[in-house]
């Protein structure tokens, strides 16, 4: 059951009651352990185990991810079809078993699924059994329209079904609890064409905010959202029309309505995380957005299934439990919950990351769907573009520099060179774009050893972005440079690579604007 409420706040009486939440203390709740939850609670009422197998940060990465994107520590990891295999494994543990994600399942892909607009990752994702997602920042790579099209199927309207046959769209629901469509500001021709009704001019939830799963005789209430910030880090093309309101604020406004509606589990989709210094299973130090957020939100609130950061951890913030299972269907989180049949609230939680090693069976339903996209991309994707003779890796250095950054930064430094308008003198490339190492024993398409080809080109980096140049005076380069260190802690810097003929040097013991 799905079940799509209209927000209708205005939006600076929104922007009042933010404020207003912010301004509150958070209450100390009670702590619920990570225990097993057995057939009866305290009070002798009956029970029931739910399992939630949840991932996120999928990132169209159907073929197994090479180098140490395809890896958890040592052990290699991720793939659809040995990931759609352990999640079934998994789901036959509990006939009562949901199948959940946190966004980014599409965007920044690899070219097996980018070069057909992510139409392979959505049927794939569709036959692994996802039944329920939020929206994330790359799901808005190619704007709203694009996101609606793959939720309800149809030919992409300029390439048309470059596979020769009709695309579906998703089985499974995509949320938006805190993405607002503005039918002031949207493109009128989409909001026809996408049959909304265009005298309403009030600002809807793009899609649902929540949905209602009713499993093992009791209501489970899911919200999923995105960042708040994701305008910041997506074309403005791509989020035009729309607002994106506040995490923590959202949350506890549906988490209300589903009250209202007598769901007393709640579990949030959050687009949104943090990171911590310990292995997959554990939740040391854990920092960054996902901190504030979880303390923000209601302790109506059972378990919050993030992402975003690419970063794996299983946490308990007071009551709530706060999961992430790192990217590219490399980890698959077992959420166990036991819930009192009568009253439906949680008893008991557990989770654990669960690594999807490439040691079992292939499913062969995602096999078939590979198979039939490979010829279609092949030509392109096996093409020789360049040759190494050793990796080419994205780790960074004590510095924070790394080898393959500084690689990028050439290329863009050299590709920007125009004599008639001036030559560009230094380039830049954010890390967080370098999505893969350059591996020289990689072997795609038949090539050689040391042969890179156009499809392992474009798993580095897998954007439609646009370089940009612009005239800077020196002391505008050094405050770009002093803000690369206005992040959450040490840990977590991640400094801009440049390009050769530049250099700085810094200290990070020093204040902030003087390091």
């Amino acid at each position: 059951m799905e079940d799509k409420t209209t927000f209708q706040e205005g939006e600076n009486h929104l922007k009042t009651r933010i404020s207003a939440l912010l301004g509150l203390a958070v209450l100390a709740a009670a702590f619920i352990g990570l225990g097993t939850g057995g057939n009866a609670d305290a009070r002798g009422h009956a029970t029931v185990d739910v399992q939630l197998l949840s991932f996120n940060d999928f990132h169209g990465n159907l073929e197994p991810p090479t180098g140490s994107n395809g890896r958890i520590g040592t052990t290699d990891a991720g793939g659809i079809e040995y990931f759609s295999t352990q999640l079934q494994q998994l789901k036959a543990t509990n006939p009562n078993t949901l199948i959940v994600g946190a966004g980014d399942m599409i965007g920044a892909s690899p070219l097996l699924s980018a070069l057909f607009h992510d139409e392979p990752t959505i049927e794939g994702l569709n036959a692994a059994g996802l039944q329920v997602t939020s929206v994330g920042n790359h799901e808005f790579d190619e704007g709203w329209p694009e996101l609606y099209r793959m939720q309800k199927g149809g030919c992409h309207p300029t390439d048309g079904c470059q596979d020769k046959t009709p695309f579906g769209g998703a089985k499974f629901q995509y949320l938006s609890a805190n993405v607002f469509l503005n039918p002031r500001v949207a493109d009128k021709e989409n909001l026809k064409k996408l049959g909304w009704n265009a005298t309403d001019k009030r600002p809807h939830p793009l899609l649902p905010p929540y949905t209602i799963k009713t499993i093992g005789g009791v209501k489970i209430g899911f919200i999923g959202m995105t960042l708040e910030g994701t305008p910041l880090i997506v074309t403005p093309t791509g989020v035009q029309g729309l607002n994106f309101y506040p995490e923590a604020y959202m949350a506890n406004y549906w988490a209300q309505n589903l009250k209202k509606k007598g769901v007393k589990t709640i579990v949030v989709l959050l687009h949104e995380g943090g990171f911590q210094t310990g292995t997959y299973n554990e939740c040391k130090g854990i920092s960054g957005p996902i901190v504030q957020i979880a303390d923000l939100m209601s302790n109506d609130i059972d378990v919050i299934v993030s992402g975003h950061t690419h970063q794996a951890y299983n946490c308990m913030f007071g009551s709530k439990l706060v999961t992430s299972a790192s990217s590219f269907g490399r980890l698959i989180t077992d959420i166990n919950l036991t819930i009192d049949t009568t009253t439906g609230e949680v008893v008991s939680k557990a989770a654990r990351n669960v690594i999807a090693t490439r040691t079992v069976a292939k499913d062969p339903a995602e096999t078939a769907i590979l198979d039939h996209y490979r010829p279609f991309y092949a030509p392109l994707a096996n093409k020789v573009v360049g040759t190494v003779s050793s990796d080419i890796v994205r780790t960074a250095n004590a510095a924070g520099e790394s080898p393959l950054g500084d690689v990028i930064a050439d290329a863009q430094l050299e590709a920007t060179k125009d004599p008639a308008k001036g030559n560009a003198v230094i380039a830049f490339m954010n890390p967080g774009g370098i999505r893969a190492d350059l591996t020289a024993s990689q072997i795609s398409g038949g090539e050689q050893t040391g042969q890179i080809t156009y499809s392992e080109a474009f798993t580095v980096q897998p954007f439609s972005n646009v370089m940009t140049v612009k005239t800077m005076t020196g002391d505008m380069i050094k405050r770009l440079l002093e803000q690369q260190f206005d992040q959450p802690g040490p840990g977590q810097i991640r400094l801009l690579q440049v390009s050769n003929g530049f250099t700085y040097s810094y200290d990070f013991t020093k204040p902030k604007g003087s390091r």
